[in-house]
């Protein structure tokens, strides 16, 4: 952001990294999230998809209200309230961790929070005058955020089991909160003008890229839920499993680092965008072979490239938007994705 459109421009990016980070720690964990789900509580594949199909349908919720209420009040006060009902609904997730329906509702209402809060750092992001920069920054925060968590997550569950997950997130969401204040009103910037966008596209595009950010994101949870039990297949142990995964995630760090860094050059979206999923091709031929160098090299190779190509897609769609209208329906079709294919996943 420029100096006009924040009160201060590293604290609003590091803002928009942080709170990518935390919103999305479900998907960012899932493998270490649904290994413990099993091992602790003794879920099954089915129960557990149905877990991380609740958790991502969220994200559908808070698209659609998103939707509404980007372009009619202010983000910084929509921030505060996603992270309060996030807060809330961890904590009543902890309460009732051996309920399990009660727990599944609990997971509903937080994960809504968690994305809406991560539907406005991506508005935030997508009013930056480089936008495919900004998004790259926000893949990047949770980048490290998932690598933190699959490192440190399967040790600490060892230790304290699963409440230590759901108690950590309100710890980290409460710092969120000192931060909202050093961002500026986004709705105010798109009102006064706020940096030019490009013509938005033809109608005919819009509903393929629609379909683009569904079938990405179908693809994306699908693989990356379950991602554990493949390790498991190739001859891994779930603490050995979630280093693996850390790692991987570490490798995320430097995909969407080098979307951030050609961000800020004039490459095309088109190249961009082969580079990306001709890497995300050959990662899951890799992947589909149950030998651990094999999975080694393709989750590594699987990680950097969607977190490459995701900036790219993210600007390219966002491009239609002023108000945040879209970067809110993108959420509502990433949520779909990302709800249906754990489910699916685990039939």
């Amino acid at each position: 952001m420029t100096a006009a459109e924040s009160k201060s421009p590293a604290t609003g990016l590091f803002m928009i990294a942080a709170c990518a980070g935390v919103a999305n720690a479900s998907l960012l964990c899932a493998p270490v999230l649904a290994t413990q789900l099993m091992a602790e509580l003794g879920y099954d594949a089915r129960r557990t998809g149905l877990f991380f199909s609740l958790e991502f349908a969220g994200y559908c919720v808070a698209g659609l209200f998103g939707r509404m209420a980007l372009p009619r009040f202010g983000w910084p006060l929509l921030l505060r309230a996603a992270i309060l009902t996030a807060i809330v609904g961890n904590l009543c997730a902890l309460a009732c961790l051996h309920h399990p329906d009660i727990l599944l509702a609990a997971r509903l209402l937080t994960a809504t929070g968690n994305a809406l809060m991560g539907i406005v750092a991506m508005s935030y992001a997508n009013i930056h005058p480089r936008s495919r920069q900004a998004y790259g920054i926000y893949i990047m925060g949770q980048c490290i955020a998932g690598t933190l968590g699959l490192i440190f997550l399967p040790t600490l569950f060892l230790h304290t089991g699963i409440a230590a997950y759901f108690l950590l997130l309100p710890c980290l969401l409460t710092i969120l909160l000192f931060g909202v204040s050093r961002l500026p009103p986004g709705r105010a910037l798109q009102e006064a003008g706020g940096p030019n966008r490009s013509t938005p596209a033809s109608g005919s595009h819009v509903p393929i890229r629609r379909l683009a950010v569904l079938l990405f994101y179908v693809g994306l949870s699908g693989i990356w839920t379950f991602s554990g039990q493949l390790a498991m297949a190739a001859g891994f142990n779930a603490q050995h499993s979630g280093y693996m995964l850390g790692l991987a995630a570490g490798f995320g760090i430097l995909g969407s680092s080098a979307a951030t860094w050609l961000g800020k050059d004039d490459y095309s979206d088109r190249s961009l965008t082969l580079t990306g999923y001709g890497l995300l091709r050959a990662s899951l031929l890799m992947l589909v072979w149950p030998w651990a160098p094999s999975f080694v090299v393709g989750t590594l190779l699987f990680k950097f490239s969607w977190t490459f190509v995701v900036p790219v897609l993210f600007a390219v769609v966002g491009r239609q938007d002023r108000s945040g209208e879209v970067v809110a329906e993108i959420n509502f079709i990433a949520g779909l994705g990302l709800a249906v294919a754990p489910w699916a996943g685990g039939q």
